[in-house]
């Protein structure tokens, strides 16, 4: 590496135009070695370019995956000079697209061979940053007819519609440059085949074979596993998921539930129809043994009394009213039951591996369980 010659890359000043009509000057890279043409993000802002949505993987050399992007763009690129000769073409939007820096001593003013030749970019050494790199979908547009070599270790000037390209190794000044550290820049870049984006996306979309619990939630499925049990009707048995306890630290309820339900009997009595209808649904609910009254009012802080309301649903054809019993009623210490419990794991299906299970068949059908968790009973001690 230490006797390695500095080499130019091919650099051109272009002037890049976005949908929007905004131009900017720019400093180019044209390079065949990749596939496609890139814009910094820079740039791409600059320009106010319209983005389009479209993931690209992109493979460097060695087959190093320099990552999936995902917004690209249209542009037209044209000579400095000039806006009549325009390429159109779409851009991937990169972050960053180049760290080319060529070596500070290089020099290329004394070659004689190069001095009448109107360059595309005027200081091929300057270290200007790159904005764009134009790929081969527009390499064979660009370049000309027209080459221009000198000796073993000088570069060469190739023609385009941009002027005189310089590139290639440069042997000119007498100063080691050992004392850099080694840099090489390397351009080749491609997509990936269309084989491998659709392994990758198929990883990507793959639904996890086991959900990935939180130590919250394996401890409330611990709970359930160890205390659950069945009655003589196959119906389940819970034990309440207390996050600390029994005994919690909760306060007193009795107070507050009954303010609220005085609170709501007065409501009721405004709505006689809403009453009924409030009143029809509690006896239900005792006749189906999914309540049961209370003995005698407890004032222990371990008794907690949860207060419900009524929400209408005036579009239902099937259940206009909801009696909603609010667990999440804070009473008072400041908490209430529900943060003293384990919210568990999600149990619904996973609304992507529902949509997929539908594409496999002609027909579908929905259906709602009536009062389904009703049906699980709590634990008398509970």
């Amino acid at each position: 590496m230490k006797n390695r010659l500095p080499v130019l890359l091919a650099t051109a000043w272009v002037t890049v135009r976005g949908s929007s009509g905004r131009t900017a000057v720019v400093r180019a890279l044209l390079d065949q070695g990749s596939e496609m043409t890139f814009i910094s993000e820079n740039l791409a802002q600059i320009l106010r370019v319209k983005r389009i949505r479209m993931p690209i993987s992109i493979s460097a050399v060695g087959g190093v995956h320099a990552g999936t992007f995902q917004h690209a763009a249209s542009i037209f690129v044209s000579p400095r000079a000039s806006l009549v000769s325009a390429l159109a073409t779409t851009a991937l939007i990169l972050k960053s697209v180049i760290s080319y820096i060529p070596k500070r001593n290089t020099d290329i003013s004394s070659l004689s061979y190069l001095s009448d030749l109107p360059l595309a970019d005027t200081d091929p050494t300057s270290r200007d940053p790159i904005s764009i790199i134009i790929g081969a979908d527009l390499y064979n547009e660009i370049i000309l007819d027209g080459i221009r070599k000198g000796e073993i270790g000088q570069p060469v000037a190739q023609n385009s519609v941009f002027g005189w390209v310089i590139s290639g190794p440069v042997n000119t000044s007498p100063h080691n440059d050992s004392a850099e550290f080694p840099r090489i820049s390397t351009h080749h870049i491609c997509t990936l085949s269309l084989e491998e984006e659709l392994r990758r996306f198929w990883e990507i979309e793959k639904l996890p074979r086991q959900a990935v619990l939180t130590p919250q939630e394996k401890e409330c499925e611990e709970h359930f596993r160890s205390t659950h049990s069945r009655n003589s009707e196959g119906r389940y048995i819970v034990r309440l998921p207390f996050k600390r306890g029994p005994p919690i630290d909760i306060g007193s309820s009795a107070c507050q539930a009954e303010k609220l339900l005085k609170s709501l009997t007065r409501r009721l009595r405004d709505k006689p129809e809403f009453a009924k209808e409030y009143s029809d649904f509690l006896d239900k609910y005792e006749r189906l043994g999914h309540m049961r009254p209370a003995s005698t009012l407890q004032e222990d802080e371990q008794s907690v009394y949860l207060p419900h309301h009524g929400v209408i649903r005036e579009d239902s054809t099937t259940t206009r009213l909801r009696v909603v019993i609010n667990a999440s009623s804070v009473i008072s210490n400041g908490t209430s039951l529900n943060d003293h419990l384990h919210v568990g794991p999600k149990k619904q299906t996973d609304i992507s591996a529902i949509i997929a299970r539908w594409r496999r068949y002609r027909y579908v059908y929905s259906a709602d369980i009536a009062k389904m968790y009703r049906q699980i009973l709590v634990d008398l001690r509970d």
